[in-house]
């Protein structure tokens, strides 16, 4: 597993730069890049982020009109363009707030009115998920020490941190590309019954060995994403991704580019 912030964090304390900020957000990386990372939160981390989120999801209840376009998109199925606009920009608000990747493991778990509204996987559904929900906190948190550090007159140090959030913004956009084509079915099921036929389990098989090819020529390059839970993580290593406690039900595939084939498929 990587140690990018962390790295970063002890690199910038040898220069005799503050940024003890940093290294707590390797954590939320891990849950963003790292399928195994989910199941091993504590139980004392559950609870604070069961605690930020309440706070969060409450005051976001107050915004009766937020709330009121959620319904009605999910009753009706249709926002105007300006109300999806508006909903996706006071939501990326509240992400940029509590880690998006503690929420998800977190957020079925509350007893508050109204929050199943504010499901990623239903506000995915509802296509009003904004962009890049998982990794907002850490990359508004980079933002935020990089502009301490250029006020503070620490330039170099600033434009190292900066580095590294336009590096995990890029892997962002690559796991948003490899997520189009997430569902294993849905993309080898060319006619749509439900089911792998004959001629299309032919094909998918032989992009499994293709895979396997993929895995003995590139398997060290950091370029492969996993689908689980709903989401699409990475880029890993294909050794992380062997990582996996339970492959049943993990997709993977190289680059965003490749078609998904079963994890399970590749052993």
């Amino acid at each position: 597993m990587g140690r990018r912030l962390i790295e970063l964090a002890e690199h910038l304390h040898d220069q005799g730069v503050d940024v003890s900020a940093l290294a707590p957000l390797q954590a939320e990386l891990d849950l963003v890049q790292h399928p195994e990372a989910v199941r091993s939160l504590s139980q004392r981390a559950m609870d604070a982020a069961r605690r930020q989120w309440s706070h969060v999801v409450g005051e976001a209840r107050e915004s009766r009109q937020m709330l009121r376009l959620l319904l009605a998109r999910a009753q009706k199925g249709r926002l105007s363009r300006e109300e999806s606009a508006q909903v996706r920009e006071q939501l990326a608000d509240m992400f940029r707030l509590v880690p998006a990747s503690i929420i998800a493991a977190t957020n079925g778990t509350l007893p508050i009115p109204g929050t199943s509204l504010l499901t990623p996987i239903l506000l995915q559904k509802l296509r009003l998920l904004p962009s890049r929900w998982r990794e907002a906190h850490v990359l508004a948190e980079l933002q935020r020490q990089a502009e301490q550090l250029r006020a503070a007159g620490r330039i170099e140090a600033a434009e190292e941190v900066e580095a590294l959030q336009h590096e995990l913004e890029h892997e962002a956009d690559l796991r948003a590309d490899a997520a189009e084509q997430r569902w294993l079915l849905a993309h080898w099921d060319a006619d749509g019954n439900g089911v792998l036929d004959d001629d299309e389990l032919e094909i998918y098989r032989a992009e499994v060995a293709g895979m396997r090819r993929t895995v003995a020529e590139r398997g060290p390059q950091k370029r492969w994403f996993v689908s689980y839970d709903g989401q699409v993580l990475g880029p890993l290593r294909f050794s992380e991704v062997q990582g996996v406690p339970d492959p049943v039900g993990v997709l993977v595939c190289f680059d965003g580019k490749s078609g998904w084939v079963a994890l399970s498929d590749l052993a």
